[in-house]
């Protein structure tokens, strides 16, 4: 997956600097990128297989 975002990332940035400027394509990617690890974080927390015990905590926790 890292090598993959390696080889895509100067390719998507390079597009949408073309597109929407250089400036912008920074602020994209980095939204981009702060949605994809949003995604991912809710993942984990709600697959059993990748937490310890899958509980959402409250606050009397």
């Amino acid at each position: 997956c890292n090598r993959i975002s390696s080889i895509a990332a100067p390719v998507v940035m390079g597009a949408l600097a073309e597109v929407v400027g250089i400036e912008a394509s920074f602020y994209l990617v980095g939204v981009i990128a702060t949605i994809l690890m949003g995604a991912l974080v809710i993942h984990v927390k709600r697959s059993p297989a990748l937490t310890r015990t899958n509980k959402i905590y409250s606050e009397e926790d």
